[in-house]
């Protein structure tokens, strides 16, 4: 049997290795208890706001 891809704490997964190739991502649960895994990026553009909210991908430059 494979090796299960996962990491847990206390029995909760708390990441996940995607690919296989030690890509690990963090589970929802991780970033419902840790919020600050990801950036929080401010909109200043309400116009913009409303493409993002409908699925467009946010571009940054650089």
């Amino acid at each position: 049997m494979a090796e299960e891809p996962e990491w847990h704490l206390d029995g909760t997964p708390i990441l996940v290795d995607v690919s296989g190739k030690m890509d690990l991502m963090p589970t929802i649960f991780t970033l419902w208890k840790v919020p600050q895994m990801v950036p929080l990026v401010h909109v200043k553009h309400p116009a913009v706001t409303t493409y993002l909210v409908g699925g467009a991908d946010l571009m940054l430059p650089g």
